[in-house]
């Protein structure tokens, strides 16, 4: 929602339905207390909590694809070390 500007913009791009992405969010806005994003019409805006938060997560969707990778490369013979060196590459980034 965040990089698409709106809740409609974002379910078509995850190919979910826009009220499956609208009770996401307010669910997750619920149960911390927080306002994500600044509602006008059908725009949105990050709120400043809104902001940190994708600041936070977005680097962590771009390793979904390695992750995936590296598991799939492992099928069925899981090397543990691997899954650590990964989180520990990713968690080191995020320091950066």
């Amino acid at each position: 929602m965040a990089t698409e500007g709106g809740f409609t913009a974002a379910a078509r791009q995850l190919n979910i339905g826009q009220p499956t992405v609208s009770s996401h969010v307010g669910n997750l806005e619920g149960y911390f207390g927080v306002e994500l994003f600044h509602r006008a019409g059908r725009r949105i805006q990050l709120t400043e909590i809104g902001r940190k938060l994708y600041d936070i997560t977005h680097d962590l969707f771009g390793h979904e694809q390695e992750a995936i990778a590296c598991l799939k490369a492992r099928q069925n013979r899981p090397l543990i070390s691997e899954f650590f060196a990964l989180a520990k590459r990713i968690s080191g980034e995020q320091r950066d």
